[in-house]
């Protein structure tokens, strides 16, 4: 619930920008992505096909699915922890036009501690 209410208000807050185009770049986990892991990523913007979408990150790379060639999801596998910066470009007459960027956690996977005794 507490995602949810998290994904809502970010939406709510990126429709606010009445001058540019509304887009969201969203993650299973909701803002955080984890240092040289997949992290499943989806973008979608208003009025632009998937088709017409170009992803870049300042933290590594990004890239669309293999198997999923037209949709809007994404591959993010950032190098390092801080901040990733996702920015999203339409293709419009052969130029790239900037709709907008985001910027993501990158921390390390928590490791699964283990108390070392019997079952």
């Amino acid at each position: 619930m507490v995602r949810i209410c998290r994904l809502l208000i970010f939406f709510i807050l990126t429709t606010l920008q009445l001058s540019a185009q509304r887009f969201l770049v969203s993650n299973e986990n909701e803002n955080i992505l984890y240092a040289r892991i997949q992290n499943p990523v989806s973008v979608v913007v208003d009025g632009v096909s998937c088709k017409q979408l170009v992803v870049k990150t300042d933290n590594r790379t990004i890239s669309g699915e293999a198997a999923n060639k037209y949709s809007c999801k994404y591959i993010a596998l950032p190098e390092t922890p801080g901040i990733a910066k996702i920015t999203v470009y339409k293709k419009h007459q052969r130029k790239l036009k900037k709709v907008g960027e985001m910027l993501f956690r990158v921390k390390w996977l928590p490791c699964s501690r283990t108390n070392g005794g019997k079952y």
